[in-house]
């Protein structure tokens, strides 16, 4: 599709695109605006590998990188004339591969399986009745007025790195490639506009800034690991853990994590895969297996470090997908760590650490009362099987607590 050089005896014109590949971008830049339309291959064969890593490292696949990938060199051909700053290519370059790969991000819509079996809430299940109220929807626009007020007062290159770290997800490296400035130069940006916008947010909000660290855990609610909910058979043998030595489960693919508050009844119910609700599972029981599992592993090596578990919080719910940080006590300095819910509660069993939600996350439509969680998953999953026209389940299933399960180490293996 783009000009490339070809093979010829060595000559003038040898000579010639030895020259021109030795000018910088500006330059090359300036004689495909010119009419030298082959010069635009030096600019392909020199970006072609940044342009794919940035891309790889949005998308996170083969296939749709290098569709994106090469989309953006057509856009880039198509529009070169619109390049002001014609030093700043490869800037305007990876800016246009960022966009496209957001918009093949949208198209998927769906978010990958792997995601979704460290910590995920089913679409529609909801058992409290969570529509919020004229006041609720008022206050969230008077709140969402106030950030945005406060986000337009910033400088515009720390308005712009904002948005790119904490909207658009772009880590240092990736947006100082793409303004063109030393990651030093982001982090000191996205420093002080923390430090503005926490300055303006206490005053609007009439918050005090002395907040420290301990105030902030104050905020969590702590809550238990109260149960973990299978789906299985209603008659006959059930084998619910996935343990490469032991004769494969007969159970469902999805584990529900209820996590409960410890002074009320409020549950939240996590779902998550097979492999990382066993996990729970053996963590809660005690249970041990012939070799250490992946989080039992990672327990013993942090433990042999001298590394300490202190919290697990259960911070956030985004596009159906729960999200979670895992606090460690490295040389007496707290590390706050991000993590899959699944996995952050795991490490907190072995280790005997506190688990703790934010406020909003019991607030939550899917938020079930601790007594009746069984009976709301049933009237979730039947109406859903209504709603999308499965057969009835055969052999017949039903949702039962782990803690009434055999115990799978007299079970037949």
């Amino acid at each position: 599709m783009f000009p490339s050089r070809c093979n010829h005896p060595l000559g003038f014109g040898d000579y010639r695109a030895t020259r021109v590949m030795d000018q910088d971008d500006g330059a090359i830049v300036e004689r495909v605006l010119a009419g030298d339309r082959d010069a635009f291959a030096i600019l392909i064969d020199r970006h072609r590998e940044g342009a794919t890593r940035f891309a790889w490292r949005i998308l996170r696949g083969r296939g749709d990188t290098e569709d994106v990938v090469q989309e953006a060199w057509l856009h880039a051909f198509l529009d070169l004339a619109e390049l002001r700053a014609r030093d700043r290519f490869v800037a305007w370059l990876l800016g246009i591969v960022m966009n496209l790969a957001k918009s093949r991000l949208r198209a998927r819509r769906e978010t990958p399986v792997g995601d979704w079996a460290g910590g995920r809430a089913i679409r529609e299940f909801v058992w409290m009745d969570a529509e919020p109220t004229p006041e609720a929807r008022q206050e969230a626009r008077e709140l969402h007025d106030r950030i945005w007020s406060a986000l337009g007062a910033l400088p515009q290159e720390q308005q712009e790195t904002v948005q790119l770290h904490y909207v658009d997800g772009l880590r240092v490296w990736e947006i100082a490639a793409l303004v063109g400035v030393p990651a030093g130069t982001v982090k000191a940006r996205l420093h002080r506009a923390r430090g503005r916008l926490r300055r303006t947010l206490a005053v609007e909000l009439g918050v005090p800034l002395d907040m420290g660290g301990r105030r902030q855990e104050e905020k969590m609610i702590p809550v238990t690991v109260d149960d973990l909910i299978f789906r299985v058979p209603k008659e006959g043998e059930i084998r619910y853990l996935q343990v490469p030595e032991w004769r494969p489960p007969n159970v469902g693919a999805l584990r529900v994590v209820l996590l409960k508050e410890r002074e009320g009844q409020r549950a939240l119910p996590i779902w998550v895969g097979a492999v990382e609700g066993d996990a729970i599972a053996l963590a809660m029981a005690g249970i041990g297996t012939p070799r250490p599992m992946s989080l039992s592993l990672m327990y013993r090596v942090l433990g042999a470090a001298d590394i300490a578990i202190e919290r697990v919080v259960v911070t956030a719910l985004r596009d159906n997908i729960f999200y979670a940080t895992l606090t460690l006590k490295i040389g007496g300095t707290l590390h706050e760590i991000d993590a899959r819910p699944s996995d952050a509660i795991t490490l907190a069993l072995y280790a005997g650490a506190p688990v703790f939600v934010t406020p909003e996350m019991l607030e939550l439509p899917i938020v079930v009362h601790a007594p009746d969680a069984l009976r709301a998953l049933e009237i979730h999953n039947e109406r859903a099987r209504i709603e999308k026209g499965r057969p009835v389940e055969d052999p017949p299933m039903e949702w039962r607590s782990f803690r009434s399960l055999p115990d799978p180490r007299t079970a037949p293996r």
